[in-house]
């Protein structure tokens, strides 16, 4: 019997185990270019697999933050051209959705660009075919989906126009999205495999819209949702236990209310505790005013199987102050939470972490994580301690010193630029020794008071905008 050049290799080759293989190939499509794995890929149907998986692993059909309408209306075309021809070809190569673990799209313009690459079928036909079960074997479990429109009229007097019922909203109304795309939406949500979905500025979203689905990963930004009783025809309330988020990244336009809507279907919202979010383990809560945090401490009123808590405290002494009796953070029940993190960005904030922890600290607490958001300058010129001295770390040092936080065993401080000149001289770790020595140095007592407590200093480039 006559071989094929390629099974005559295959045969000289020694036999290793299907693990080896793997890792070479996976080794392989991580370290070589494009250009060469792509060759390459061309003379093996395993390689070809394994670099299909690394190169549409992820999809971002935009860039520029999704400024570049044009590009990205390209990007969605040619992702729908390519998905079709995969299924005209021969079975034995899986199609490009077949290795898809996440989709992300930002469209962000003027509503005569914006709207035709939602409406022309292509972005539809795409949402019918992503996250549909796979013959291969998962590169991981998680499957994300990530929106963003917003879009704006090209006359100036209709640039604040914010009716939102309008289609010309400027961010995306889920009644006015095109009949086609909204049943490929649905379809997407409630009958494939994702499991993340992060929707920035959708507006008036039906309660019942993760209802079967696999979804456990949830972020709304600047988004709402529908009361009972809306206009929509298929948000059927009836019957449903609660949904069975494991994480929730809500920001200050996410009301309490929204939350209960979408994840107990029930007519009427249970008021009784804990059995909203039974299973959520990660929170994540963007504190604007002492509003937000009724909001937050309601939801952990019902999310007693937390484990992490991340606040994002956009508010200065003026904002809290007169409420410091009430701000503060309800997580004394939490008998499984181990980690909180606090997002700094105004100066002065950290006397606002001292209000928020209060000294009802539950016992497995191990880690706190605070993030210093600022704008570095030249560290020649202006020594990093003069910028740690005006955040006032201090003053939470007779206050982690107390005994209900000894089971805090460390402390992570973590300083982001955002300032964009990208100093490297910020990286180095003989830099970064002084600005740990100095942390510790304000919080003598605790360190003290605590002799198994470790605080670390780390320094990021840049950090999300999340306005």
């Amino acid at each position: 019997m006559l071989l094929s050049p390629e099974n005559q290799l295959t045969q000289a080759l020694p036999v290793l185990p299907v693990e080896i293989i793997n890792d070479i190939i996976e080794e392989a499509s991580g370290t070589l270019d494009v250009s060469s794995v792509s060759a390459i890929a061309l003379t093996s149907h395993t390689f070809r697999i394994h670099a299909n998986k690394a190169r549409f692993s992820s999809l971002v059909p935009y860039r520029n933050h999704g400024h570049n309408i044009e590009h990205t209306s390209r990007g969605i075309r040619t992702l729908a051209d390519i998905i079709e021809c995969g299924h005209s070809a021969k079975p034995s190569m899986p199609g490009v959705c077949e290795f898809v673990t996440s989709f992300s799209l930002q469209m962000i313009g003027y509503y005569d660009e914006v709207m035709p690459a939602l409406e022309d079928g292509r972005l539809a036909y795409i949402f019918n075919n992503l996250f549909w079960p796979s013959c291969l074997p998962p590169s991981s479990a998680a499957r994300s989906l990530s929106l963003h429109i917003y879009r704006w009229s090209r006359n100036d007097d209709d640039y604040f126009f914010d009716d939102e019922d309008s289609p010309r909203y400027n961010g995306l109304s889920w009644r006015s999205i095109h009949p086609k795309l909204l049943i490929a939406l649905e379809d997407l949500l409630r009958r494939s495999e994702i499991t993340q979905l992060d929707l920035t500025e959708m507006r008036n979203i039906p309660r019942n819209f993760l209802q079967g689905s696999n979804v456990k990963h949830l972020r709304l930004g600047r988004s709402t949702i529908s009361e009972i009783g809306s206009y929509y025809n298929y948000d059927n309330t009836a019957g449903g236990g609660p949904m069975l988020l494991e994480s929730l990244d809500i920001d200050c336009l996410v009301s309490y209310k929204g939350i209960g809507l979408i994840t107990h279907l029930d007519s009427d919202i249970p008021e009784s505790p804990r059995n909203i979010l039974p299973h959520l383990v990660n929170l994540s809560v963007q504190v604007r005013h002492p509003g937000n945090l009724e909001i937050m401490n309601q939801v952990l009123d019902r999310a007693p199987a937390l484990q992490s808590l991340i606040v994002d405290i956009w508010m200065d002494s003026r904002d809290y102050i007169s409420k410091q009796d009430s701000f503060s953070i309800n997580y004394k029940h939490l008998a499984q939470l181990n980690s909180i993190s606090f997002k700094i960005y105004e100066k002065k904030s950290s006397s606002a972490i001292n209000l928020l922890l209060k000294y009802d600290a539950p016992p497995s607490l191990s880690n706190l994580s605070i993030t210093i958001v600022h704008w570095a300058r030249n560290p020649i010129t202006y020594p990093a301690t003069e910028h740690l001295e005006s955040t006032d770390i201090n003053v939470l040092d007779n206050h982690l010193a107390r005994s209900s936080f000894y089971s805090v065993k460390h402390i992570d401080i973590v300083l982001v630029d955002i300032s964009e000149e990208n100093y490297k001289e910020y990286r180095t770790p003989s830099h970064l020794a002084p600005w740990c020595s100095y942390i510790k140095s304000q919080l003598p007592l605790s360190l003290e008071k605590n002799p198994g407590l470790d605080v670390c200093v780390r320094w990021k480039d840049c950090v999300v905008w999340k306005g």
